[in-house]
């Protein structure tokens, strides 16, 4: 029996079977994902799933299926010692690739035009948040000079890291993003280790596991102005959201407690 997914970027996600041996089908804005996992794929310190198949045409990709310890189950039964190195040393590799000296035009100016692009709408629909685009934007605007253009994985959240004994830790969903930058995988992390979503769905989450997540938190590097970039990133989920959800309501009440 096939088991089929839905995540917040609208692509279905599909186990599937091919003579008993399991694997991923994604289908539907695949490509950023293909792009992603080929660049990366050139790195000796980060594990990747292996791709199958890719079918532009019908937007399909079709990946190996990691059978292995989610990061909630692993940090259950495991110290977050060894998962917080590994992450230290992905966005310090991340963050050495830098790719700021190869173009003509300032980074900071072309992350201009996505950070306006993904917020314009706060000046054009009703929300839950307390501030508008001219608000927010004057805020991120002074961080946007301060954020390396350099390598990225694009959704480094925990959610989208997978443990095997023989493999250590495997990133499964990389995802080509405007933003080109390690700052914006640290937000995304910042959304699992400060501000808990990886727990949204645990009423009375373990002690131990909160513990764990501080602990990686203090562990990763941090840059000037994160809060703004850590709205950013929530606001990117809440445009998928339906409202009201429990999703839509954690998002709310996150983004308006950092904003104050």
């Amino acid at each position: 029996m096939n088991k089929v997914l839905k995540g917040h970027s609208g692509s279905i996600v599909t186990l599937k079977y091919s003579n008993s041996h399991p694997y991923i089908e994604k289908v539907g804005n695949v490509r950023r994902n293909f792009e992603r996992m080929t660049a990366l794929s050139k790195y000796n310190w980060i594990v990747l799933p292996q791709i199958y198949l890719y079918d532009e045409a019908n937007e399909i990709l079709q990946m190996e299926y990691i059978h292995g310890l989610d990061m909630k189950t692993y940090l259950r039964h495991n110290k977050p010692n060894a998962l917080a190195d590994h992450l230290v040393g992905i966005t310090y590799h991340l963050r050495d690739i830098r790719h700021d000296r190869t173009s003509p035009v300032p980074y900071h100016k072309r992350l201009m035009i996505p950070v306006t692009d993904s917020i314009r709408w706060l000046d054009k629909e009703k929300h839950p948040f307390n501030f508008n685009f001219e608000e927010f934007y004057k805020r991120i605007h002074p961080y946007l000079y301060l954020a390396p253009h350099s390598e990225y994985i694009g959704d480094l959240t925990l959610e989208n890291i997978i443990w095997t004994e023989d493999r250590g830790f495997i990133h499964i969903d990389p995802v080509t993003t405007p933003y080109h930058s390690v700052e914006y995988d640290l937000a995304k992390l910042r959304q699992d280790t400060v501000h808990h979503w990886f727990l949204r769905n645990d009423p009375n989450p373990d002690a131990n596991l909160v513990q764990s997540l501080s602990y990686i938190n203090e562990a990763l590097p941090t840059f000037e102005g994160s809060r703004y970039h850590d709205i950013l990133m929530l606001l990117r989920i809440y445009r998928h959201c339906d409202p009201y959800t429990s999703d839509y309501n954690f998002i709310a009440r996150t983004v308006n407690r950092l904003w104050t």
